[in-house]
């Protein structure tokens, strides 16, 4: 009937023109609705991205459904009609997010989580810096490890460094703990928008330099001579809590 009454139309449809088959479409709806009510009822509801039904076939339940003009046919993988129904009105959503580029929300995990998975995925550094950056996530688990990623904001920031300058920590002590925080935060994402409100605490630059080994040495066998026996004795004795820090590296032994 359709090709009778408009040829041009039907093989501009034939060569898959839109404005055709929108056309063949509305066409054949009219007829659907005039002849086969009930089948233009099914018609419509097909195109109209709405569930077309759920079966079973054998053991498990599948379900079909058309969106954008594409039939879509799946197993859910189950024997409860229920759950195909849910996993049904699931997958669909997913096509209709893919198809309108929506991107999925991706599960916030615990700090303690993140931060574990960030450490994990640092490479290519020393073995001295992985073990700072340990102690760094050790110490902000402790402050945040039962609390979602997202749910640090810039008050939480704050709040830390404040806790830190009272415990007596130095400010520069408390800027490698934050820069630590920065990074596990930043590889989730959410960095940037508590980024601009935290602000590094300031670091005294008038103090001395840890003794390197070979200062260590250097000192250790200039105080060893017999006039510093006793000095000597005392600083190994307390070698375990660290050599004093100096302004500029030991040259040479004091004169006698």
């Amino acid at each position: 009937m359709l090709g009778g009454r408009q040829p041009n139309l039907v093989a501009k449809y034939l060569d898959g023109d839109p404005l055709a088959k929108a056309k063949v479409e509305t066409i054949q709806e009219r007829i659907l609705a005039t002849e086969h009510p009930i089948k233009a009822a099914r018609f419509a509801q097909a195109n109209s991205g709405e569930v077309m039904s759920v079966y079973k076939r054998g053991e498990a339940w599948w379900f079909k459904f058309r969106i954008h003009g594409q039939l879509i046919r799946e197993s859910a993988k189950t024997s409860s009609k229920t759950l195909a129904r849910d996993a049904e009105r699931v997958r669909r959503r997913e096509l209709e997010e893919a198809v309108n580029r929506i991107p999925k929300r991706e599960k916030m995990p615990l700090f303690s989580i993140a931060a574990r998975e960030w450490l994990d995925n640092r490479i290519g550094i020393t073995p001295g810096s992985i073990d700072r950056y340990r102690q760094q996530v050790a110490l902000l688990s402790k402050e945040f490890g039962n609390r979602l990623v997202c749910d640090i904001d810039h008050h939480d920031v704050t709040e830390l460094q404040r806790k830190r300058q009272t415990e007596g920590r130095a400010g520069r002590t408390v800027n490698y703990e934050i820069t630590t925080l920065r990074m596990i935060l930043k590889s989730r994402g959410l960095w940037a928008p508590i980024g601009e409100r935290v602000r590094a605490l300031r670091e005294r630059h008038d103090v001395g330099r840890a003794l390197s080994r070979e200062d260590e040495r250097k000192l250790l066998d200039a105080i060893g001579k017999e006039r510093f026996a006793r000095v000597a004795a005392a600083i190994r004795s307390h070698h375990g809590y660290g050599l004093a820090r100096v302004r500029g590296p030991i040259t040479s032994a004091p004169r006698p």
